[in-house]
């Protein structure tokens, strides 16, 4: 995926104040291979959008951060991917 800071043209998915230049059906992206860092939401099934350790350091680290919120970065993961690093 590309990340480019633009005006918030049709079909782009916008993220940490960036927008994701990939097609977005319903609440799905499109073109997401396992390990690419997306926001925690929308899913991307049949991947795992994990947030594991960031998600851990970023309570500890970041004033009022919220876990598992919608633009909190995450990594793509299979689900046998996901099951391992529980």
């Amino acid at each position: 995926m590309i990340a480019v800071e633009i005006p918030n043209p049709a079909g782009l998915l916008k993220t940490g104040g960036k927008f994701l230049a990939n097609k977005v059906i319903g609440k799905i992206r499109k073109d997401v291979k396992e390990f690419d860092t997306v926001p925690y939401r929308p899913t991307n099934s049949p991947l795992v959008n994990h947030h594991g350790v960031n998600d851990v350091w970023a309570k500890n680290n970041i004033p009022g951060y919220k876990s598992r919120a919608t633009d909190n970065p995450t990594i793509a993961l299979g689900v046998d991917e996901h099951k391992a690093a529980h």
